[in-house]
């Protein structure tokens, strides 16, 4: 699994093509979003979007600037499908947010563990990912 450390997270590519990042707790900013936004797409494939997982259950609380960078046109240009993996009420707070204001231009799931999220995925994968 190859992996890259950016300000406020872990971003991993697992050998099925998923994209992982796992929040490292620190504030994430305009500038943290576009620095992690680079670090999944430096595992695209030519131009070929991917199936991203997000951990949620670290993130503590997200901007509104935040929340509509990641859920508009730059982010939909890399990612074709977002699983979020939530577990207490604080992280599905978070999620509700995101998914009802920034209304991502991709399809976004809530999942309760690593597992349902990789499963939720793999219909986004490409055939080869599969």
């Amino acid at each position: 699994m190859e992996e890259k450390a950016t300000t406020n997270a872990r971003v991993s590519l697992r050998d099925d093509g998923i994209v992982v990042v796992r929040p490292s707790g620190g504030p994430d900013t305009l500038a943290t979003a576009r620095e992690n936004l680079a670090a999944i797409a430096s595992f695209r494939r030519g131009d070929e979007q991917v199936a991203l997982l997000i951990d949620f259950r670290g993130m503590k609380a997200q901007s509104r600037e935040v929340r509509l960078f990641y859920s508009g046109e730059e982010t939909a240009r890399v990612v074709c499908a977002v699983a979020m993996i939530i577990s207490s009420p604080l992280s599905r707070v978070i999620a509700n947010v995101f998914l009802g204001m920034g209304k991502p231009r991709y399809p976004t799931h809530m999942v309760s563990d690593e597992e349902a999220g990789i499963r939720c995925l793999t219909q986004y994968l490409p055939e080869e990912g599969r």
